[in-house]
């Protein structure tokens, strides 16, 4: 055989986070990831790392780039799904408040 060296260029629980979405206060960073979540990062001054606790789980949006987006308040966090549906998150709990059919 070739003599080449294989490297992995990422591991197998990476997804791509296609959208995002910055909280009013400005010290976090909301992403959608492709593994049906929304993630949370936590900015302070130049430190960007992940919000421990702070998934939003609920929603199918793998294989889609489905936008989200954070209340001007920042207590609440909307997302769509694949099956054209509008989640409702509360920021703090990570509870989803509600799921409303949006289209067909």
């Amino acid at each position: 055989g070739v003599p080449v060296v294989v490297k992995y260029i990422a591991e197998p629980d990476m997804y791509s986070m296609p959208a995002c979405a910055r909280h009013p206060s400005g010290r976090a960073l909301c992403y959608q990831s492709m593994n049906n979540r929304a993630v949370s990062y936590s900015l302070s001054g130049d430190r960007f790392r992940p919000a421990p606790g702070r998934l939003f789980r609920g929603h199918l949006v793998a294989g889609y780039a489905c936008e989200l987006d954070i209340a001007p308040d920042g207590r609440f966090l909307a997302s769509g799904d694949s099956l054209g549906r509008l989640f409702f998150w509360d920021w703090r709990s990570t509870r989803i408040l509600n799921c409303l059919p949006a289209h067909s």
